[in-house]
């Protein structure tokens, strides 16, 4: 290859590599804050299940939570994919159970949105079409 091309190419490799830094650290930090606010949503769902009894709805903000924090203390053992993978996994199954138990008022279709726009911005245009034809049905 030629000087100018070789430059060129090495420039993408650096641009490259400074795009995938950023999505990595934006990944970890927002397993990180969901980590934390998963925490004091448990707080919320054990304060109501002693005011109003054991709902099926309860034991699923605890296990979610639960899937939070693992994934919280466990990122840095994690790849990029998997880290990905699993903020998604579990927006898509947040909104599928709100549209579940709360209908189209609850917090569903904007974790559905969530859902294809965060797909679209850590795999591309194609799965994020994916996801939002997943969001539509």
């Amino acid at each position: 290859m030629s000087k100018p091309v070789q430059d060129r190419q090495d420039a993408l490799d650096t641009s490259y590599e400074s795009i995938q830094s950023v999505r990595n650290r934006l990944t970890d930090k927002g397993l990180t804050y969901f980590g934390f606010v998963a925490i004091f949503a448990v707080s919320l769902s054990l304060t109501r299940i002693f005011e109003h009894g054991w709902l099926p709805i309860y034991g699923f903000h605890i296990g979610i939570t639960v899937f939070f924090f693992l994934g919280m203390l466990f990122k840095k053992y994690l790849s990029y994919s998997a880290k990905v993978c699993f903020l998604l996994g579990i927006f898509l199954v947040c909104a599928i159970a709100g549209l579940i138990n709360f209908g189209l008022v609850g917090g569903g279709i904007p974790l559905l949105f969530t859902f294809a726009l965060l797909t679209a911005l850590a795999f591309g245009t194609r799965a994020g079409l994916i996801a939002v034809f997943i969001g539509v049905h």
